[in-house]
Order: structure tokens, then sequence, then C-alpha cells
């Protein structure tokens, strides 16, 4: 299967091509990265059609959690203005199947200006779903993790702060968070790649939630991560509020990915993080 991953210099990307490029797979996927940032992106639907890619694997996004007003264009154009173009230039070219991903911080309405940028995504993947020969699927995401992961997420942070033994200042810790091993996304991303709609189906973009095993609470999150590293965390719990229009219970009103489940526990992961930090 020949594939182009945008994005690769991403933490998810990354580690999808280093799953892919395994002796093991190597005789299963022939793998071509697209970087913005490399002039790759010139005649795109001349690329696509020379290329003849089987799939895309659309990884490439701008995350802000919060975001300043010189912010607005460069978010539109690499989650809206580059994916259109990703898809016009599949569309053109015939591609077979088109991979891509959203965020639960879109549910029940977008909590940021990133997450609204994804929602409105949707009609776009709908339009090209109805008017191509694309297979248009769309994994959503919970926040992810893994070993050697560079971007500021809770669990570095947690462990880090246990480390040090520094006073962390939290929220009172009630929140559900879901979080998904690194490598159980390259599996999903693995398994969405085998699916294929059939003929009489209704093209129709296929939207699938991945879910972990299991959605602790943040104080449960921070007892783990104790038991990880083996050194016990300075919480100040409820010395900070909680984030606005924080998700208690964080859903995606998305069926599971047919033939795909989480494999590793957060116990399990949390440990093979601790080990690399």
């Amino acid at each position: 299967m020949k594939i182009l991953i945008t994005g690769p210099r991403g933490f998810i990307a990354s580690r999808l091509i280093e799953r892919l490029a395994d002796s093991a797979k190597a005789d299963q996927y022939s793998i071509t990265t697209l970087d913005r940032k490399n002039g790759n992106l010139i005649d795109l639907p001349a690329y696509f059609e020379r290329e003849k890619f089987d799939a895309i694997v659309h990884l490439a996004t701008m995350f802000l959690k919060n975001h300043e007003y010189s912010q607005i264009t460069p978010l539109i154009d690499s989650n809206l203005t580059l994916t259109t173009q990703l898809l016009e230039a599949a569309a053109r070219a015939g591609t077979p199947h088109f991979l891509t991903f959203s965020t639960y911080y879109e549910f029940p309405t977008p909590a940021s200006l990133y997450a609204a940028t994804k929602a409105a995504m949707g009609p776009l993947l709908d339009y090209y779903a109805r008017t191509s020969n694309t297979q248009i699927t769309e994994l959503y995401l919970y926040d992810t993790y893994g070993p050697n992961d560079p971007r500021d997420k809770v669990v570095n942070f947690l462990i880090k702060s246990a480390l040090a033994g520094t006073p962390t200042p939290l929220s009172p810790g009630e929140q559900q968070l879901k979080l998904l091993h690194v490598q159980d996304v390259c599996s999903a991303i693995e398994q969405a790649l085998k699916l294929k709609q059939s003929d009489s189906e209704p093209k129709t973009v296929a939207r699938y939630g991945l879910a972990p095993l299991e959605a602790p609470t943040l104080k449960e999150i921070a007892a783990m991560v104790e038991t990880a590293v083996g050194k016990k965390l300075n919480a100040q719990w409820g010395a900070r509020d909680y984030t606005p229009g924080v998700q208690m219970k964080p859903s995606i009103p998305h069926p599971a990915l047919p033939g795909w489940k989480a494999q590793i526990s957060l116990a399990q992961g949390l440990v093979e993080v601790a080990k690399n930090t």
C-alpha cells in the first residue's frame, strides 16, 4: 500500500512512520511524507496524479489551546485550507482513501478556535465524500500520550512534577481524562486503512471515535503517576480553577472503529513514559 503521510514531524505521524517502516511491515507499506515546509505543496493535483497513492493519512494540524489574533490566519490555513487542498487533489487524482482526524474538543460545542476549525471541516469532508470516488474516514481522538512526547501535555507535566517534587497547583481534579497511547492510535490507523466501503453503501464520511481502555479522573491519574515514578506528587488540589469549558465526562458521539480496540492500559503506558523521562 502506497501511503502519503502529512505532518511527519508531529508526534503521532512520526510514530506512525516508525511503525510502518518496521522491518516486519516494510513489505506492506511504501511511505511518502509531505511537510508544508519542504515545498512539496506546489501543484498538489499533479503530484497526486503522478504518484498514484493508495491512501492519504492527513495528520498535519495546528493545535492551539488558546489563540492570539495573529494566529487566526495560520490556524485556518493549516486546519481548513490545507485539508481542502489535499481533498481536492485526492478527488482529482482518484485517490482511493483519505484518512483524517478530529478531536473530542468539538463536543458538545467547540471548546477552542482550534476545535472550531476541526468542526468546520465536517461539511467539506461530506462534500468530497459525496462528489468524488475517494473514501473518506475521520477518526476522532481523545488526548494522546506516549514516550518521548515533546508536547506540553498532562502526562508529561505530572511525571516531571512528581520527579521534581515541587508544589504543583492543580484543579480540584474530579474531571475525567481519556488518554490514548500513541501506539494504540497507530494501530487504529492501520485498521482504518483496511476498511473498505462497499459500492452499495451511500457515499458518506465514515466517522469513528477512538476510546482508551479507561476514563480515570485527574486525581486518579496523579495516583497512577506516583506509582509509575515511585515518588509522591506534591499536588495542591483546588489551587486552580477548572479550565473554562472543561468536559467533566468527555465523550465522542460516533461509533467505535470496527475491528479495533485499545490494548495499552494507562498504568502500563505511564510506566513506559516515566522510564523515558
